[in-house]
């Protein structure tokens, strides 16, 4: 008996511990962006056309840190997102349209700052935090050029009738890595923070300002994410 309450008295003491002085957490997060993807282009006869049809969405691992002066903490994450498109593509008087989607990976580095805070003693508090900071995007589209890397095509006049194949995976993935644009931008956020011990619960609104983009592949965008983080 004396034994297990001394276990139970330091287990009291870390938690109390981790919970008084944190320094930071990894988490997981779903997101919801509200991005527009349109285009058309052609090579000949062959025209391909895309719109967007609804939300973007994914996931994100984000990692913080919170033990820095002035209540500032800073935060990344790496956001793996994808949106369903529908892509027209017409050829000699022939059309096909077809469901397409569209990807997008992107890292955020966020400095953000707690405003107002609610706590019940020892067991939960919660913040109102503002942020903002940079980020970076890698997009890919449909596109001419990436039709003829999937299907090892560069004959226009035979890329329609072989939309009807299957892929082979491998090139697929060299495909998308080959024919990837890139894009980076500024963002700011608001959020709210809710803490019980070590476990964390986060909802942030976001807009992202796209400020450097050389292909035009994505516009500014607002976004929503939900997520839980382990606390250490």
């Amino acid at each position: 008996e004396v034994i297990m309450n001394f276990i139970k008295n330091k287990l009291y003491i870390f938690l109390l511990i981790a919970y008084a002085f944190p320094l930071g957490g990894i988490g997981l997060s779903y997101l919801n962006n509200i991005i527009s993807y349109e285009g058309n282009e052609s090579d000949g006869n062959f025209n391909l056309s895309y719109q967007d049809n609804g939300l973007e969405q994914g996931f994100n691992f984000f990692i913080y840190f919170d033990a820095l002066p002035s209540d500032l903490v800073i935060e990344y994450s790496k956001e793996f997102k994808y949106q369903e498109l529908n892509s027209t593509i017409t050829f000699n008087g022939s059309e096909t349209t077809n469901p397409s989607y569209a990807g997008r990976i992107s890292d955020y580095l966020t400095v953000r700052k707690d405003l107002m805070a609610l706590s019940i003693p020892i067991l939960a508090k919660a913040a109102l935090s503002v942020g903002g900071g940079v980020n970076k995007h890698k997009s890919i589209v449909p596109s001419i050029a990436l039709l003829k890397d999937i299907y090892n095509i560069e004959n226009i006049d035979d890329l329609y009738n072989a939309a009807e194949e299957d892929w082979n995976q491998n090139a697929v993935y060299d495909a998308l890595a080959d024919n990837s644009m890139d894009a980076s931008g500024l963002h700011i956020q608001c959020g709210i923070q809710a803490k019980v011990l070590m476990l964390n619960a986060f909802i942030n609104a976001k807009y992202t300002f796209i400020t450097k983009d050389d292909n035009n592949s994505i516009d500014s965008f607002p976004g929503f994410t939900i997520g839980l983080a382990y606390g250490f």
